[in-house]
Formats: structure tokens, sequence, C-alpha cells
């Protein structure tokens, strides 16, 4: 296996796992990533244990279950703030409220 990124310096790292009996998982990029996958995989087989229906996911299926796991990793949604704007004035509310930045009031000011 060919080796690049931040692997090359682990020589003693284990680059290959069995994740189940037809199915394995090689690595050759980035050790966090690898390290993220096989934490998640493990989570979920762990889980799929426990509930002792004799169900394990196919290559196929953990290829997709990876695939989505990636990508919402990599791609997080923002969460956006609303302004609810009354007679009163405009009031910022929303899940996470980092900085509220007063400057659009003067936009919204006179708004009907």
């Amino acid at each position: 296996m060919v080796s690049y990124g931040s692997l090359v310096r682990y020589l003693d790292f284990e680059r290959v796992s069995v994740i189940a009996d037809s199915t394995m998982m090689a690595c050759s990029s980035d050790i966090a990533d690898y390290q993220l996958l096989k934490r998640r995989i493990e989570e979920q087989t762990h889980t799929d244990g426990l509930l002792s229906d004799g169900f394990t996911l196919s290559p196929r299926a953990l290829h997709s279950w990876i695939t989505r796991v990636l990508y919402n990793h990599r791609c997080p949604f923002k969460i956006y703030q609303l302004a609810i704007v009354t007679p009163k004035g405009a009031e910022i509310r929303g899940p996470l409220q980092f900085e509220i930045n007063w400057e659009i009031a003067e936009y919204v000011a006179g708004y009907e």
C-alpha cells in the first residue's frame, strides 16, 4: 500500500482494519479522518450487535453510510438567525446567538 499525507510519519501505525467478516478498511491519507471513521464504524457495529438480530452492514451499505458520515462531517449546515421586525423594533432570535449586529436596524426601522 502506498501511503501519503500525515500517515507517512507513522511507520508502526496499522493501516488496515477488519470491520466485518467480508469488509476491511484501509487508509492512506489523513490519520484524523481514519480515526474518526474507525470510531464511528465501531460505534455503529457495536450498536448493531446490541440488537442481536444477526444483521450486519454489507460492504455496499457500509460504503453508503460512510459517505453520509463524511459528507455531514465536512459540510455542516449553518444555522441562521431570525430577525423579527415589529413596530417596537427588531428582535434577533436563533439557537446560536454569537453576536447581534444592530446596524441592520436602520434598514428595517421604517418597514411596515
